[in-house]
């Protein structure tokens, strides 16, 4: 062995303490902020809020999510036509609501929007400002969004929605607590009771008044308490989507497009890694200096 040994294993040490730092610096906390963020994984499976949205995360209660003022989220959804997807969707709320419902939301793909369902049962598009299709005039299906042009682009028999969801947007002092989220007859439960409280909590019935709620529009006169309803039949066939971890979904979350990262960094690995780069030179630098003492022994 010769000194070179030594050299190699003191800048690999060097070259990974100044990456990991780099890393660390940039992932505070070990957590990565590229790609979606996902909700309670332990509980929930598939829901997540867009990496440009963390701070719209709902908070995660035992009996559900609760929305308080601006907060959102989302489940991917097989890909469907605007025409095809299901039109039950609906949410359920537990306890006073304070201002308005929240909204049932859908995402779309080319052009990238968001599909907004209102307490009658009617839609309309977050990048529509006024007509057809905007709040202001909603229309009764998905399907006669095609055609209409928004801010980003014109519906057409291509454009995919690709997401649900339910949320407020700009709303500020509205509160709901939602505890499950319909789509295409399927209910996604948003529930997450204590480890504790788990096996009491399935055996008896809560005490809370719980009511079906569609969402009304964003503009609609506050409240104090929803009165319960519901959203009409779905008079569409369901979405072709196969049902997945307890909520019937098959596609990853995807903002198409905005083409936005689907995946962030993976802190464990990176660090495994390093950690592997570091011992890798430590022992190098050690057999390497083994392997001079003894030449200096013997001679």
């Amino acid at each position: 062995m010769k000194t070179w040994l030594i050299r190699v294993g003191v800048v690999l040490g060097a070259v990974t303490g100044t990456w990991l730092i780099g890393v660390i610096g940039a992932h505070p906390g070990g957590a990565s902020t590229a790609g979606p963020h996902w909700l309670t994984p332990s509980c929930l499976s598939g829901w997540y809020v867009n990496e440009d949205e963390e701070a719209l995360l709902p908070e995660q209660k035992p009996g559900g999510l609760l929305f308080d003022g601006p907060s959102i989220a989302h489940h991917a959804v097989g890909s469907v036509g605007l025409a095809q997807v299901a039109e039950d969707g609906a949410f359920t709320v537990s306890g006073p609501v304070v201002g308005t419902l929240p909204l049932f939301k859908m995402e779309t793909s080319t052009p990238y929007s968001t599909i907004n369902k209102t307490g009658t049962g009617k839609y309309w598009s977050s990048k529509i400002g006024s007509g057809p299709g905007s709040q202001a005039e909603p229309v009764d299906h998905p399907g006669d969004l095609v055609g209409k042009t928004t801010s980003n682009g014109a519906y057409t028999v291509s454009t995919m929605i690709f997401s649900f969801g339910v949320g407020y947007a700009n709303d500020t002092g509205n509160k709901a607590l939602v505890t499950s989220v319909t789509l295409g007859q399927q209910a996604y439960p948003l529930s997450c009771p204590p480890p504790s409280a788990s096996a009491s909590a399935s055996a008896s019935p809560s005490a809370s008044a719980s009511h079906s709620a569609s969402p009304s529009a964003s503009a609609s006169a506050s409240k104090t308490t929803a009165p319960p309803t519901t959203v009409p039949p779905s008079t569409t066939a369901p979405t072709t989507g196969s049902p997945a971890g307890g909520g019937g979904v098959t596609a990853s979350p995807s903002r198409t497009a905005n083409n936005l990262a689907l995946t962030g960094s993976n802190t464990s690995l990176i660090g495994g890694i390093g950690v592997t780069l570091i011992v890798a030179g430590a022992v190098l630098s050690f057999v390497a200096w083994r392997s001079r003492r003894r030449q200096e022994f013997t001679a």
